[in-house]
């Protein structure tokens, strides 16, 4: 029998120090941060401005550590990192394509409906990207979450989920984790996209065993917010008074049918670009196909045309109705 130094066995010093987090562990974690973020942030981090997010922030990663210190729970095994490949990169960053084209189809929908709390959320955002400088934005909203929220839910909340879980069924875990992930963003008009990103980012992990790919994946997703409603904001701040009316499009409370049309009809390329950039990412994975279309698998294509076919005849049928019936926002 090996002994330490201390006399102890090393086996069942190693027994020790690997323990998994149970359930509880990730339910602490969470309550813990909820704290910090809805209660706490309000009166301690809100006036500090753009430093107090990324004081909010980071503290997430001081109540995980705490907490896998005190579960005495492997690091390593909570935060898997390996050496990403560029096959697998790209992979991720095609789904995010598809997803992001069907999270903008399905906003635009919403917007709709609830033309009032999407436009409130929207003219929020706006407000709070104002004035800051393009890196501190980039490094608070794009960066720094995509370390930040992922080593706290599909780290420590997501594995506590999948060794703590009575279930068998790991889709309950990867939908648990990223409803939660949703909820934590607040309003409702957020929560979706956000939680259906949650959820492909809990398959990542578990697909790949990688924390890299789904920071990747998260960081990009923010990035992509962060350019949009920052060039935006400079395009329309460079107009001449003459036409500084079209900041009435950051304004709307109206979204045109026509707009809603064009968003549905471009998510058609969404299934294509998830299938395709899902079958990437397991690229040389042990056991999964060598083919992007197994052979006698027709159901796949048939499925990727069937549903593109009606996004695409869908989108098309509202743009053109829309541009008939929706008055234009712009009268320049």
């Amino acid at each position: 029998m090996k002994m330490s130094p201390a006399g102890k066995d090393v086996t069942e010093m190693d027994t020790e120090v690997k323990r998994s987090l149970k359930l509880w562990h990730g339910i602490v974690a969470l309550i813990v941060s909820a704290v910090l973020i809805f209660i706490a942030a309000p009166y301690i981090f809100a006036p500090l401005g753009i430093w107090g997010s990324l004081l909010g922030e980071w503290l997430l990663v001081v109540v995980c550590i705490a907490v896998i210190r005190f579960a005495k729970a492997d690091v390593r095994d909570i935060f898997p990192l390996k050496t990403p490949r560029v096959v697998n990169s790209i992979g991720v960053v095609m789904m995010w394509i598809g997803v992001m084209l069907l999270e903008m189809a399905l906003l635009c929908v919403i917007a709709v409906f609830f033309p009032e709390q999407f436009f409130g959320v929207q003219s929020g955002m706006q407000d709070q990207f104002m004035g800051i400088p393009l890196g501190m934005l980039v490094l608070v909203v794009a960066v720094t979450p995509a370390i930040c929220e992922e080593v706290l839910f599909r780290g420590v909340f997501l594995n506590s989920l999948e060794r703590g879980g009575w279930w068998k069924n790991r889709w309950i875990s990867v939908v648990i984790c990223g409803l939660v992930f949703g909820m934590f963003h607040g309003d409702w008009i957020r929560m979706i996209p956000t939680a259906i990103a949650g959820i492909v980012m809990s398959y990542l992990l578990l697909e790949t065993g990688n924390l890299f790919y789904n920071c990747l994946f998260h960081f990009v997703n923010n990035l992509f917010s962060v350019l949009s409603v920052y060039f935006v904001q400079q395009i329309f701040s460079q107009l001449p008074p003459e036409l500084n009316q079209g900041t009435e499009l950051l304004e709307s409370t109206q979204m045109p049918l026509a707009t809603v049309g064009l968003y549905v009809f471009l998510s058609a390329a969404a299934p294509a670009c998830i299938y395709i950039g899902n079958y990437l990412m397991h690229s040389k994975a042990a056991g999964y196909r060598k083919k992007l279309f197994p052979s006698k698998r027709a159901d796949i294509v048939i499925t990727l045309i069937a549903v593109s076919g009606i996004l695409f005849l869908s989108g098309l049928v509202i743009m053109i109705y829309g541009m008939f019936v929706s008055p234009p926002i712009l009268s320049l």
